[in-house]
């Protein structure tokens, strides 16, 4: 009762924001209308977006909808259909042992050593890994911030050896500032002659603190890159409060180039995305938990990036501040006597 309540307040304020006519216009079993630009449709779901906020409308509620060609243009263009983002999910979240299996550090090496990428841009380079076979990867924000054009760099098996292949065009799918994490993918017609190793996510709850922890990516060592470098250490504290969120600490050798890499359990899954070090003191690096990597991409449209513009995404004015009696030309009250 609260969910319908509360989408027929969203839908008020809606029907009070009409947009122009060349807005697509959905209208509702009960004849109210509502205006905006559809973003992503599914069989349950049309998402609206509606300028302040994206209202999710149940099929079952709908009567009609007016310029519907509109949703092939639209910001969620880079996601290619529900059935692939559904795949996603299914693919990352899938189950895993429950007493898993424990690894030497060289297997680890060995089994991970083509699941992690260089990504790079015309201002420098990072990491990133696959999590897919469709060729999604995942990366810091920072890493691609205010970047159109980037490449990756995959390293597949060659007999005892690897080789690097540079693959140019990256597309750019969703990225969300706030967690410095961004979604990128390898387009259809480059994954022809790859072999791509996904790597297996998971779950941070089972993390403990001292835990052996590995991770893999690209630091720099002047103007060259150490491609498919690997660190050991452990971790240091599993909720380390930065800005807000908790990040793992790790003792894990961190440097400018690692930034997007893959931070892995002893049991060979990744369980953080390496986001920070420290610059004043050594083994003190930081590593966004996985969980929330998940969690982006289970709600991956929220944060779709436009083809167009890959560095715009859906933005939302901020709340206004409160006001004090300083900058509020009405003064408060003065108190009784």
């Amino acid at each position: 009762m609260k969910k319908i309540c509360l989408i027929l307040l969203i839908i008020a304020i809606a029907l009070f924001f009409t947009f122009p006519s060349s807005a697509d216009e959905i209208t509702l079993r009960s004849k109210d209308t509502v205006s905006g630009k559809i973003i992503k449709e599914n069989e349950k779901f049309v998402y609206l977006d509606l300028g302040f906020t994206v209202l999710q409308i149940p099929r079952e509620e709908i009567h009609h909808i007016d310029n519907s060609p509109a949703v092939t243009a639209t910001p969620d263009a880079a996601i290619a259909d529900d059935g692939e983002y559904t795949d996603l999910v299914t693919f990352i979240t899938q189950k895993h042992p429950q007493n898993p299996k424990s690894f030497t550090a060289s297997e680890i090496v060995v089994e991970n050593n083509d699941s992690v990428v260089a990504v790079s841009s015309s201002s420098g380079w990072g990491s990133g890994f696959i999590i897919s076979p469709k060729g999604h990867i995942i990366t810091n924000y920072h890493v691609i911030e205010g970047e159109t054009k980037l490449s990756v760099t995959v390293y597949q098996p060659k007999g005892k050896t690897f080789e690097s292949k540079k693959i140019e065009d990256i597309r750019i799918l969703a990225f969300n500032r706030y967690f410095d994490i961004a979604l990128l993918q390898i387009k259809e017609k480059d994954l022809k002659d790859l072999k791509l190793k996904p790597v297996r996510l998971g779950d941070f709850n089972l993390v403990n603190k001292g835990d052996t922890v590995f991770a893999f990516g690209n630091p720099g060592f002047g103007r060259e890159m150490l491609q498919r470098s690997v660190t050991e250490g452990i971790i240091s504290s599993r909720s380390r409060d930065i800005m807000g969120l908790p990040y793992l600490q790790t003792t894990a050798a961190i440097n400018p180039g690692n930034s997007g890499g893959p931070l892995f359990n002893a049991h060979s899954e990744v369980i953080g995305l390496v986001t920070y070090k420290s610059f004043w003191q050594e083994g003190i690096g930081f590593a966004l938990p996985s969980n929330f990597i998940i969690e982006f991409i289970k709600n991956m449209e929220a944060f779709a990036c436009d083809e167009k513009n890959p560095n715009v995404g859906y933005r939302y004015n901020p709340a206004p501040k409160k006001k004090t009696s300083k900058d509020n030309t009405e003064q408060p009250p003065k108190e009784r006597k």
